[in-house]
């Protein structure tokens, strides 16, 4: 390749370039195997992936020799054994990781500094990485964090301050494995990237990282242990906008609005398990089950104005609560059952409240002397023969069958009570 403006003269190394984009479809292969991870969890596989992937380059701070690689963080992913790295390598490596990642907390951030070392893999210049997530900063020094290192059994991944460090004097770590302390010192050109207040990136928490539990997703629309007689539309929400995934009988379902119903067709229940599972382990159950409409119209079949009862009362305001329950996500031919077993209840509960309303009469107590006996049938008996005529409040207790008239059925109907045929009018 030519620059016209200077008129040199670059080739381009395709062995290089192909190195490069060999590496990115690696690093983005790691990232899609721990996207699911939680925030801490899946730092730390990042840590583990890299120091998998490559080894400290011991050759290169030999003294004598010169090392100024730029192509640091592509050996890391180049899956070529013979390219090592320095601590370049594998903090730009970790930072390249987490800044192509999705994190849970909405304040995360990674960046690479640089200063002095003393301890660990020797004293000298240094890059490692500062990650603020929560309410703090922590040092992660994942070169040496590796195997045969000084933090490899921790000590120096998501490090806090426990011996008073600054910004300006720098920190000190202990770890597991090290018996010497490990001192961290800002470089100036760090310090002048950052700046060195309060808030700055450099200042490292006062306390351990605690990752927040979140809170469980919501499933509304139903309640758990539920039974419903129509079609249900549930909504699964998050208040952490970390949802990982919602099943339904163990089958993963695409999105959070969720419609159920019946075996409409073979008029069968079906029960379903609903379970939504947040990034953090949280997680909601509800099992519901849902009844064909239909069940609502057998469940009061054996009732009409003529047999319904008062003791039929609970019955019937139950299966109509679940038929207006049921009606507002129905399916438009559920809504029609619905619909029907909404109209007989009410008319039913219509004649269970006639039945129930304060008489000023007695049934059967025709000729209205407070008793039911034979001076009933013949006052009957002479009404039906238009021998006399019978008042208003006469006439209904008179109508014992519920015509609204008297009868000879309402004249046999009282002579069989007054005969202890039956026991009730």
């Amino acid at each position: 390749m030519r620059d016209r403006k200077y008129k040199t003269k670059c080739t381009v190394d395709s062995k290089k370039t192909g190195a490069a984009s060999s590496a990115a479809e690696n690093a983005r292969k790691i990232i899609e195997k721990h996207k699911a991870e939680k925030d801490y969890e899946k730092m730390e596989s990042y840590k583990e992936e890299i120091c998998d992937l490559t080894s400290y380059n011991y050759d290169a701070v030999k003294p004598g020799v010169a090392y100024g690689d730029p192509w640091q963080m592509i050996y890391v992913f180049d899956g070529d054994e013979s390219t090592n790295v320095v601590c370049e390598g594998y903090a730009k490596a970790f930072q390249y990781l987490c800044d192509m990642s999705d994190f849970l907390d909405p304040g995360y951030n990674c960046c690479s500094v640089t200063g002095m070392m003393r301890g660990g893999t020797g004293e000298g210049p240094h890059m490692w990485n500062i990650v603020t997530i929560g309410d703090g900063n922590y040092l992660v020094d994942v070169t040496n964090s590796d195997d045969g290192t000084a933090g490899e059994r921790g000590g120096l991944f998501m490090a806090w301050d426990k011996n008073n460090g600054s910004v300006e004097n720098g920190y000190v770590f202990n770890t597991v494995y090290y018996d010497d302390a490990i001192t961290f010192a800002y470089d100036g050109r760090t310090k002048d990237l950052y700046g060195t207040g309060d808030n700055s990136v450099l200042k490292i928490a006062s306390a351990e990282y605690e990752e927040p539990k979140g809170t469980a997703p919501v499933i509304e629309g139903v309640e758990n242990g539920g039974n419903y007689y129509a079609t249900q539309k549930i909504t699964v929400r998050d208040a952490d906008n970390d949802l990982a995934s919602v099943t339904v009988n163990g089958k993963q379902e695409a999105g959070t609005e969720i419609s159920l119903s019946a075996d409409n067709q073979n008029n069968r229940k079906k029960e379903y398990t609903i379970i939504a599972e947040d990034r953090r382990g949280n997680s909601t159950s509800c099992k519901i089950t849902i009844n064909p409409c239909s069940d609502l119209q057998k469940r009061i079949s054996h009732l009409s104005v003529d047999t319904v009862k008062v003791t039929d009362r609970a019955l019937v305001q139950n299966t109509l609560k679940d038929a207006v329950t049921a009606v507002e996500n129905a399916a438009e031919e559920e809504k029609t059952i619905l619909a029907e077993v909404k109209t007989k209840c009410e008319t039913l509960l219509a004649k269970i409240d006639e039945m129930t309303q304060p008489q000023d009469y007695i049934r059967g107590d025709v000729d209205a002397n407070s008793k039911v006996d034979v001076g009933d049938v013949r006052t009957a008996l002479r009404y039906i023969c238009k021998k006399t005529n019978l008042t208003e409040t006469q006439m209904k207790a008179g109508d014992v069958t519920g015509d609204e008239k008297v009868t000879i059925e309402d004249l046999r109907k009282i002579l069989r009570y007054v005969c202890k045929k039956i026991t009730e009018l």
